[in-house]
């Protein structure tokens, strides 16, 4: 049963989420309604959270302490206060999830999955803000990783165009493209109105290192090579080359040129936002499936380069 909180457990709550990196700038009604609905908890160390692989649908606001993740008797992540415990799980429940072990007392706000879904698709601001924060952990991920980044070349099946493309061909491409793969058909249209065709001779630089980034490209034929100081990478047809670094409102982390002749599609970051504005389940799907690539790389690192993480 829930109880009723007073205007000031609410507001003293409020000030605790406000304290996450990224949730401050959230609007008050988001705040508000996860402050509501949350459970404050508190862990003595040594306790266990939950099992490995039991997970559970539920996500922890850790205020203080430090928690342990673990994969047999291997720690593969520490999660401390002002960090978020069991986000991965809950937007990639079918994925394998650690034993969380308390190494500090802990305490914590506890959210149910399902009421995070629900205001993460009213309030658009807060999914970006969770959308943002996932993906520079992503991006983390792959700029302390080995030379290629944990990037591996995609065997995405494009579907034969004509050039120039019109609106049919767009819907269908990005309808096969990695990171629109599961949206509907109606939001896919919507950007396809908004995506032009391009062009690139080989030797042809899109950026350089540093630049901002405001836009990015579906690759439909040809291949670009990524690069910064310690890396290089390929990226091929399916592929969007610097979405990360453009939905996460950094500049770019590598210089990108293209390797011979190729034909993309581009959106601006503008465009995009409006669309997942006016389609919250593209949003949810796309934060779906950069939890699962922030699981499967973050075992991968673990194993090869040791730990590192912001969410858990």
């Amino acid at each position: 049963m829930q109880v009723e909180l007073s205007k000031s457990e609410v507001l003293e709550r409020i000030l605790h989420l406000r304290s996450f990196p990224g949730i401050g700038d959230a609007p008050i009604s988001a705040l508000n309604h996860l402050a509501e609905n949350a459970q404050e908890i508190t862990f003595k160390k040594g306790e266990v959270i939950f099992e490995e692989g039991k997970a559970g649908q539920t996500l922890y606001f850790v205020l203080d302490g430090m928690i342990s993740l673990r994969h047999g008797k291997k720690t593969v992540h520490r999660v401390h206060g002002n960090e978020m415990l069991g986000a991965l799980s809950v937007f990639a429940p079918n994925q394998p999830s650690p034993q969380a072990l308390v190494e500090q007392d802990c305490f914590c706000l506890k959210i149910d999955g399902r009421t995070f879904y629900d205001v993460l698709e009213e309030n658009f601001p807060l999914m970006l803000i969770t959308l943002r924060g996932m993906i520079l952990e992503l991006i983390t991920t792959r700029r302390l990783s080995g030379p290629d980044a944990l990037f591996k070349e995609q065997l995405c099946a494009l579907p034969q165009s004509k050039e120039p493309m019109g609106l049919f061909e767009k819907i269908l491409l990005l309808n096969k493209s990695l990171v629109f793969a599961s949206s509907q058909v109606d939001t896919i249209t919507q950007l396809a109105r908004n995506a032009h065709e391009y062009h690139f001779k080989p030797g042809v630089t899109l950026w350089e290192e540093k630049d901002s980034s405001t836009d990015f490209f579906i690759l439909v034929k040809g291949q670009v090579e990524g690069r910064n100081e310690r890396q290089s990478f390929t990226f091929g047809p399916g592929d969007a080359v610097g979405v990360l670094d453009a939905m996460a409102g950094v500049p770019r982390w590598y210089s990108a040129r293209s390797k011979n002749q190729c034909v993309a599609l581009h959106l601006t970051l503008e465009s995009v936002w409006d669309v997942l504005e006016d389609n919250p389940e593209m949003g949810i799907h796309l934060i779906e499936a950069i939890a699962i690539q922030i699981i499967d790389l973050r075992r991968f690192f673990a194993d090869h380069f040791g730990t590192r993480s912001i969410w858990a």
